[in-house]
């Protein structure tokens, strides 16, 4: 076998295998190879033989492509998994988004609040406050109106220990 006919056994067989770019690069370089050993001192035959078949490098050629390929691959599909593993982490918790609208969106996992159940949601929540407040209220006062008279007989207690202490004194 000759340089040529090696050359062309490895183009055809990496053929429609790998790109045209692999194909010109690995021809290039084997061309390049043979030539450099050729003049080096060495035999064609010897480079060939030493190099072995066309059809083992062109197979090699194309595994490595197949696995460079199938990396890729399983770097994308790893990149999608993260990437929904953090969209169904970010819809769990409340955050802000851009509605279809252009419009500032609050929302809880999928719950938006911009939405009319929402808005009701968020005023039912913002009236029980304001029930909760004013029933705290109302208990402050009416527990202060029924201790009102305990309270009055404390201080009338206080107010007379106050003035027969004083009067004790005097005497």
């Amino acid at each position: 076998m000759t340089s040529v006919e090696f050359i062309n056994e490895l183009k055809t067989c990496l053929e429609g295998e790998v790109s045209g770019t692999v194909i010109t690069d690995t021809l290039r370089y084997y061309e390049s190879y043979i030539r450099d050993e050729v003049s080096a001192g060495r035999s064609e035959e010897q480079v060939l033989e030493e190099l072995g078949p066309a059809r083992l490098i062109a197979k090699s050629i194309i595994d490595a492509k197949d696995g460079a390929a199938r990396k890729q691959e399983e770097w994308e599909e790893e990149e999608r998994k993260r990437a929904e593993r953090e969209e169904r982490e970010r819809n769990r918790r409340l955050h802000a988004d851009i509605n279809d609208k252009g419009e500032f969106d609050i929302k809880y996992g999928r719950f938006s609040f911009n939405s009319w159940y929402g808005k009701l949601l968020l005023a039912l929540a913002a009236l029980l406050v304001v029930v909760v407040i004013v029933l705290a209220i109302v208990a402050v006062v009416m527990l202060a109106w029924y201790l009102l008279p305990v309270i009055a007989v404390i201080v009338i207690v206080i107010v007379l220990l106050i003035v027969f202490m004083n009067i004790g004194r005097r005497s």
